[in-house]
C-alpha cells in the first residue's frame, strides 16, 4: 500500500517547491504538534487569515485544507482551483503553512503515515453554531474516519482527514466559546477574537458593486478579478411576440 501511495505522489503534476504536503517525506511530521484548519475558504477572508496567524503561534505546522466539491448546504460554492490559488498566493512560501494539492483520500492517505504527531482541528464560532445540537455528528467531526478512494473529491472529506481529540477555536467580535463541543472533547480558545466577517457577506458586496478591499488580501482580490468570481448573476431576459 505504501509504495502503491508514493508512486501516486511522484505520479502527480509538478506543482513546484513550495510548501506542498506531498512535497516532504511524512517523517517531516513525525512526533510534531499540528493544527488542521479546513473550510469552503470561498474566499479566504481576513478573519481566517488571522485563524492561521494565531494557530501557527500554538503548533509546529498548521494544515490548511479548502474543502473540495459542492454540498447541499453550499450547491453555488466556487470551483476548487480557484479557492486553492487564493491559499497558495497568501501561503505557499509560508514555511510553517502546509497546503495541498492531494484529492481528500490521498492526503488521508499520507497523514496516517506520519508517526507520533499530535492533531489539533481549528474551528470558528460559526462552526460550534452550526452544529449545536447535533451530537451525532461527533461520531464524525475530526475522527480520522477512514476514507475509500472514490470519495476523495467528496465535499464532506474536509472533517474526515484527522484525528483530533482536542480543538482550537476562535471567537468572533462580541461572541464567546463554550468549553466543550459536541459532547466531550475539549474546546481550547485560541487567543483573540477575528474580525465580524463572512465570506457570505463578501460574495454579497462584491456582487453589489462594493468595496470588500478592507475585508481580504490584495493578493485574494486580485485573483476574485482574474477568475471572475462572483459576479452578479445576468438578468433573464423576457421576450415578448408582437
Amino acid at each position: 500500500m505504501k509504495k502503491t501511495f508514493f508512486l501516486l505522489l511522484v505520479l502527480l503534476p509538478s506543482l513546484g517547491w513550495g510548501e506542498y504536503l506531498e512535497n516532504f517525506p511524512t517523517r517531516t511530521f513525525d512526533h510534531k504538534k499540528i493544527i488542521y484548519y479546513n473550510g469552503s475558504f470561498d474566499p479566504f477572508h481576513k478573519g481566517h487569515e488571522a485563524m492561521v496567524a494565531q494557530a501557527k503561534n500554538r503548533a509546529d505546522y498548521v494544515i490548511v485544507y479548502a474543502n473540495c466539491g459542492k454540498s447541499s448546504r453550499k450547491p453555488n460554492r466556487t470551483a476548487h482551483s480557484s479557492r486553492h490559488k487564493m491559499l497558495d498566493a497568501l501561503y505557499a512560501e509560508d514555511p510553517q503553512v502546509i497546503l495541498t494539492h492531494l484529492d481528500g483520500y490521498q492526503a488521508q492517505q499520507y497523514l496516517r503515515q506520519i508517526k507520533g504527531a499530535t492533531f489539533y482541528a481549528l474551528i470558528g464560532s460559526d462552526v460550534i453554531q452550526e452544529f449545536k445540537g447535533h451530537e451525532d455528528v461527533d461520531k464524525i467531526f475530526h475522527r480520522g474516519t477512514p476514507l475509500q478512494p472514490h470519495e476523495g473529491q467528496e465535499s464532506k472529506v474536509g472533517m474526515f482527514l484527522v484525528n483530533a481529540k482536542s480543538l482550537y477555536a476562535v471567537s468572533r467580535e462580541a461572541e464567546s466559546l463554550p468549553k466543550t463541543f459536541l459532547g466531550d472533547r475539549p474546546i481550547l480558545p485560541l487567543g483573540g477574537k477575528t474580525p465580524s466577517v463572512s465570506s457570505t457577506l463578501i460574495r454579497k458586496k462584491y456582487q453589489a458593486g462594493e468595496d470588500i478591499s478592507a475585508l481580504l488580501s490584495p493578493a485574494v482580490l486580485k485573483i476574485i478579478q482574474q477568475e471572475k468570481l462572483y459576479q452578479k448573476p445576468a438578468e433573464s431576459v423576457s421576450l415578448s411576440s408582437h
